[in-house]
């Protein structure tokens, strides 16, 4: 069963006799509100209330045994949307696993499932999802990342031996561009900590991370990796030209044009684009489409003025050396 409403526990009762059709009709709609209004235009004063119908609606009817694959697709996005305490988490956790019951060849319920379950710390659980997407043999998306994070999670369970955790981490990296680099998973988790550092401990974390991704972009000029590593450092210090100058470096080059590999770096180029000038957005809002456009989810691109509202940091959901606003595990 899916949870009617993984949000707030919520369920409707005054619709009772409404065929599984017709909720799913309902979904639709409040869908298409969220998505053609809200997200994909980028109202930046909207609330998410026509969201969360739909993801109600759309439960109801997947409930009722009307269960066409968007209907499903729509649920999961409204899963990944709905929040990350956890709470939250242990609710949506319940959806993601009627999903995969589903349509078990379907790897992404599998990795938010496994997302979800870092965010409350049941590492076993999601090392079990990780594992079975590397075992499909099948090519997914950013398979580089599954490594990683799949090897931070190991690292977790066991800091004492990490050779299983550093063989994943030399995986992902064959995966990566010549010449790229990945935190060892000890750097990894001083990256994740510094999150919580205040005031000049931060910064000046943020300031050894920056001399070190300028280091290497000097002895690898061509690795467009570490300027996209630089750039992150670089919003972090909140030296915003700097990292639009590194963005502008990595999505000039012909092999990142329209690559799906390179959406965050389109997302967070209209970051630093919205800081520098937020009262012409347009420019900003190009990459913010061309990040839609890649990324195929309205829902994970929130216009600039809410994102930049109360977040210092770019988003980093793909990068698998920034890990942090998504899989903050440590």
């Amino acid at each position: 069963m899916f949870p009617v409403d993984p949000a707030n526990d919520i369920p409707y009762k005054n619709e009772p006799n409404l065929t599984g059709k017709m909720l799913y009709k309902r979904g639709a709609y409040y869908y298409h509100l969220a998505t053609a209004t809200h997200f994909w235009q980028g109202a930046p004063e909207t609330n998410t209330e026509e969201f969360k119908q739909a993801g109600i609606y759309f439960s109801r009817a997947l409930n009722k045994g009307y269960r066409p694959k968007t209907g499903y697709d729509h649920l999961w996005e409204y899963y990944n949307f709905a929040g990350d305490n956890i709470e939250v988490a242990k609710k949506q956790e319940a959806g993601y696993t009627s999903l995969i019951e589903a349509f078990p060849d379907s790897l992404k319920y599998w990795n938010s499932r496994a997302l979800n379950r870092l965010n409350y710390k049941n590492y076993k659980g999601a090392l079990e999802d990780l594992n079975y997407i590397v075992n499909t043999k099948r090519n997914y998306e950013n398979l580089e990342e599954i490594y990683y994070m799949r090897g931070a999670v190991k690292y977790v369970l066991d800091q004492k031996d990490t050779t299983d955790a550093e063989a994943d981490r030399m995986k992902a990296l064959k995966l990566l561009e010549t010449n790229a680099t990945l935190d060892t998973y000890y750097v990894h988790c001083k990256v994740l900590k510094a999150d919580m550092l205040s005031g000049d401990d931060q910064e000046g974390f943020m300031r050894e991370k920056e001399a070190e991704d300028s280091a290497l972009i000097k002895a690898y000029p061509d690795t467009l990796y570490h300027y996209s590593n630089r750039a992150l450092d670089r919003h972090y210090l909140r030296n915003y030209q700097g990292a639009l100058d590194d963005l502008n470096h990595v999505l000039q080059a012909k092999s990142t044009e329209n690559n799906v590999k390179f959406k965050d770096d389109y997302y967070n180029r209209g970051v630093a684009k919205y800081r520098l000038n937020p009262k012409d957005t347009s420019a900003a809002e190009a990459d913010r489409m061309i990040a839609i456009k890649l990324h195929k989810m309205y829902v994970y691109e929130e216009p600039y003025r809410w994102y930049c509202k109360d977040l210092t940091i770019p988003h980093v959901v793909l990068n698998p050396k920034m890990k942090r606003s998504n899989t903050s595990f440590f």
